[in-house]
């Protein structure tokens, strides 16, 4: 899937991008300084549930809302099990 990062206009370097994948589930793509990640694996991702972030079975962990250190195919694959979870081909906001 194509996903574009933007970046914060109050935060220079730092980038998300929001998938929506039904109405009141989305998934939070973000990178930069301020990110858990590295230069190998850039992006830290949240699902938010009714605008709150929240653990979702498959793609988080149960310990912690945030899963970080990811790289673009592991992304890609947590935007697949959603569609999966979900039936629905998200949006980008």
């Amino acid at each position: 899937m194509n996903w574009e990062m933007i970046e914060y206009a109050e935060k220079p370097g730092m980038y998300q991008c929001v998938l929506e994948f039904i109405p009141g589930i989305e998934l939070s793509i973000i990178s930069g300084p301020e990110a858990m990640a590295s230069d190998e694996a850039p992006y830290e991702i949240t699902v938010f549930r009714n605008g709150r972030m929240a653990n979702m079975a498959g793609i988080t962990d149960g310990k912690d809302v945030v899963r970080g250190y990811m790289t673009k195919d592991d992304v890609d694959l947590v935007i697949k099990k959603m569609y999966a979870i979900t039936g629905k081909v998200p949006r980008q906001l």
